[in-house]
């Protein structure tokens, strides 16, 4: 019985924009949502920084002649 830490994993959020989106309003979507996606970034990372331990139980049977 035991715990294993294999490291946390880590999780990259981005993005992918529609090209109908029009020009004179693309740098302004593309910040905000930059903004959103970092905020998004940083809370599942922190979510997922408890996934780094694994609890381990192991069990064995041996027979010998």
């Amino acid at each position: 019985m035991g715990v294993v830490f294999s490291g946390s994993p880590h999780a990259e959020v981005t993005s992918n924009f529609s090209t109908d989106i029009p020009a004179e309003l693309r740098d302004e979507v593309v910040a905000a949502a930059d903004e959103a996606l970092k905020d998004e970034e940083k809370d599942l990372n922190e979510a997922l920084d408890i996934m780094g331990i694994y609890p381990v139980l192991s069990f064995g049977l041996s027979y010998q002649f």
